[in-house]
Formats: structure tokens, C-alpha cells, sequence
């Protein structure tokens, strides 16, 4: 019984990490800073259809694209395996040029003693007549 509230409590731990890493990750990427959004992916990140140099080429130009950015966070669901955290959440982009809708997830994996982006998949939620 012991080690099964061990396991809880680290695994409560581990989600309350990586749920303050989510909130720094938006944070940076509202205030466009760069270096410190791009930080929170691996290396080994690959974007939907480039590489992680291609992919970090293309968020350092969308970043600087858009102004007034606000990224809001809904029904935020963490769920964990052996070695990941996968993050599912209905995110609202909106900026002066551009605004959308869609269900993100993120997955992060540790890094020593930090949480990293390996993978994120982004479905635009269907426009509602």
C-alpha cells in the first residue's frame, strides 16, 4: 500500500511539473520570446513534416508574424506513460492578423531534470455555421 501512494504522489508531482512547464511554454509564446518557447522542444522534435531545424526556422518566423498574440487553455486533460506525458487541451490562438480553434497535444518526455516537446499534434476544430 506504501509504494502504491508512493507511485501517486510522484505521479501527481510529475503532472504538476510538467502543468507549470505548459503554462511557462504559453507564456512564452504570448510574449514572443523566442528562444525561451523554442527551449521547451527537444532536439529531437520533428514538425508534422520538416525536421527540427526546418521546424524551428518556421516558429521563429510565425513568432515575429503575429502581434498582440493571446493563447488561451481549456479542458486540459495530462495523461502519463513509462516515459512521456502527453498533454491534450482545446487551445483559442488569437492575434491581430489571425485567431483559431483546435485540439493540441503535446508530448514531453524528461530531459535530465527538465521536461521537453518531442512531438505535438494540432486538428482545427470544424467552424460552426
Amino acid at each position: 500500500m506504501e509504494k502504491a501512494r508512493a507511485i501517486e504522489a510522484n505521479n501527481q508531482a510529475i503532472k504538476q511539473l510538467v502543468q507549470k512547464h505548459l503554462e511557462k511554454w504559453v507564456n512564452a509564446w504570448e510574449k514572443q520570446n523566442i528562444e525561451l518557447y523554442l527551449s521547451f522542444y527537444s532536439k529531437v522534435f520533428k514538425g508534422s513534416k520538416e525536421g527540427y531545424e526546418d521546424w524551428r526556422i518556421s516558429r521563429q518566423t510565425a513568432l515575429k508574424k503575429h502581434t498582440n498574440m493571446s493563447i488561451q487553455l481549456q479542458n486540459i486533460k495530462i495523461s502519463q506513460s513509462k516515459k512521456t506525458v502527453e498533454v491534450n487541451f482545446i487551445q483559442t490562438f488569437k492575434s491581430d492578423e489571425y485567431s483559431d480553434t483546435g485540439i493540441k497535444e503535446l508530448v514531453w518526455v524528461k530531459n535530465g531534470s527538465d521536461w521537453r516537446i518531442i512531438k505535438e499534434t494540432w486538428v482545427p476544430r470544424k467552424k460552426i455555421a
